[in-house]
């Protein structure tokens, strides 16, 4: 996306309109997200839920560590994968990353499953396939 649609695609999607004040805030978040669509919707949905600025995103992002994204985003042969730099894998990885350590922190039983599910198949994953677990005491399921 160029700047305006990636703007434009952040204010709509948003759901706090004035997180988008800094203007010099915004642009470093997008030009972060190197104005890639997927990585854009997985920030506005960490926002949304979190309810945090724009500016504790970007530290976020900062504070992800390198290697990691670098792993997740290693080049591999898949037809459905973009065709661009590593900056736009690097993104995607790096908010990935961002929500995946949160879900760490605050349900470890549901990053366990996660991570399990990522090992497998991930079309029509049956309950019974799941390694049962006891809820946690902050009424995780």
């Amino acid at each position: 996306m160029n700047d305006d649609e990636a703007e434009d695609f952040l204010k709509k999607s948003l759901s706090r309109k004035e997180l988008l004040q800094d203007r010099a805030v915004t642009a470093e978040l997008l030009n972060k997200l190197t104005h890639l669509p997927l990585a854009i919707a997985q920030a506005v949905a960490y926002l949304n839920a979190m309810q945090i600025s724009l500016q504790e995103y970007l530290s976020l992002l900062r504070n992800t560590e390198e290697d990691t994204i670098s792993l997740l985003s290693r080049e591999f042969r898949d037809k459905t994968r973009y065709n661009n730099s590593n900056h736009s894998k690097n993104a995607v990885a790096a908010t990935w990353l961002v929500s995946f350590n949160h879900i760490r922190r605050s349900n470890a039983i549901a990053a366990d499953l996660l991570a399990f599910m990522s090992c497998i198949e991930h079309k029509a994953i049956s309950r019974s396939m799941l390694p049962m677990v006891e809820a946690e005491v902050n009424g995780a399921r």
